[in-house]
């Protein structure tokens, strides 16, 4: 699905990182591997620099950062 829009997530990439990287703390298995696998396409799909700056921008807020 990535692959598909990566021209509009390229717009968007900022949101849709914030959103996955909270959905990586969800209690619910299912989400959360999903997140993970959409969190892995996306790094795949887009610019290195651009995936990094998305996550270090974002990451800091994520649930999964924190309790590290």
């Amino acid at each position: 699905m990535v692959m598909k829009f990566a021209i509009f997530l390229r717009q968007d990439l900022d949101r849709t990182v914030s959103v996955l990287l909270s959905k990586t703390g969800d209690s619910n298995r299912f989400i959360r591997d999903d997140a993970e696998k959409a969190l892995d396409a996306m790094v795949e799909n887009t610019s290195a620099p651009r995936a990094l700056s998305a996550v270090i921008a974002h990451g800091t807020q994520s649930v999964l950062f924190r309790c590290l």
